[in-house]
């Protein structure tokens, strides 16, 4: 049975709750009085009811708070971050946000702030950021540490199925074309199969997630970290930096190639693991885009005017792959 908490998405902004629950779990030891108050900006509300907001305390301490609308939900993300910091992603250079503490009673989990800058994408100058970035996913997938969840591959395909059928039921005239997306799908997944991996996987790995520092680099919300194909990560973030980069201009900077590959050579030089099924994860990651276009209807920004970007991109998949593995 799922235990919903009844806490406001305004809890967070209560600087009442903030100096009471949090700042004991950021202060640790420290007796000091929170004087002057300390400020919250909201940074993201989700349609799930989740909320993040970074808290700034008088002395300079950051942190963020997580809000989840069920306990559960907060307990796992807890427990995730709990293990990867303990398994070797406690210590920099390569970082995942400390657990600094959770508050079951308001589905609240505290994380320690990541330092540095957040990965620009399309970069603006040197791409160091993407290589550091290959560097912390290298470091992630080998660091053996579990999760404490495990990527089920038939859920996966469920998920993608649901919003295929969502996709035509709003538009029955793409059911062909939904078709032959999934039939891509499983003929690039045969021709690679024998290749996947297991190893500990962020889940939702884009440039946005990753803070490059002197000396570390913090990659952040990994609530859906788990043991999984490691290919897929590396797909999920170059079609992410190259579908922000090309759905208003219908292309793609060379920019944004640069960093693509940087990114991927790094991870190469730095892993174990050789991302032999990296055409189909980028591949699934077009996909869904896709469907989640024909699913919505989004006047100037949906399928007719975006999905011809996206569909070449899936066509240029396997070439791309071969230049970067190469």
């Amino acid at each position: 049975m799922t235990t919903t908490v009844g806490a406001p998405l305004s809890l967070l902004e209560d600087a009442s709750f903030v100096r009471e629950a949090i700042w004991p779990l950021m202060a640790r030891d420290d007796p000091r009085p929170l004087e002057p108050p300390p400020s919250t900006l909201v940074r993201r509300r989700r349609p799930d009811g989740r909320l993040v907001a970074e808290i700034a305390f008088p002395g300079g301490e950051r942190a963020f708070a997580k809000l989840y609308p069920e306990v559960a939900s907060a307990v796992a993300a807890h427990e995730i971050h709990r293990r990867l910091w303990a398994g070797g992603l406690g210590r920099a250079p390569h970082l995942v946000p400390e657990p600094l503490g959770l508050l079951p009673d308001h589905g609240v989990l505290v994380l320690s702030a990541a330092e540095g800058e957040q990965l620009e994408a399309p970069p603006s100058g040197s791409l160091e950021g993407f290589r550091a970035a290959g560097r912390w996913l290298a470091a992630l997938h080998g660091s053996g540490a579990d999760p404490g969840a495990s990527e089920d591959e038939a859920q996966g395909v469920l998920r993608l199925a649901r919003r295929a059928a969502a996709a035509t039921a709003v538009r029955p005239e793409l059911e062909e074309v939904v078709r032959a997306l999934l039939d891509v799908l499983a003929e690039r997944w045969s021709r690679v199969a024998a290749g996947a991996e297991r190893a500990p996987t962020h889940g939702r790995f884009s440039a946005e997630h990753v803070y490059v520092a002197p000396g570390s680099v913090t990659a952040v919300d990994l609530d859906r970290a788990a043991l999984a194909d490691p290919a897929k990560d590396a797909g999920e973030l170059l079609h992410r930096l190259r579908w922000n980069a090309g759905k208003r201009r219908g292309r793609v900077p060379e920019d944004v190639d640069a960093a693509g590959e940087a990114f991927v050579r790094e991870y190469l030089r730095s892993s174990r693991f050789a991302l032999a099924t990296l055409e189909y994860h980028w591949s699934f990651s077009i996909v869904w885009t896709l469907l989640v276009l024909a699913s919505k209807h989004r006047p100037g920004k949906g399928w007719e005017e975006r999905s011809g970007f996206l569909l070449a991109e899936l066509g240029a998949v396997p070439r791309r792959c071969d230049a970067l593995l190469a």
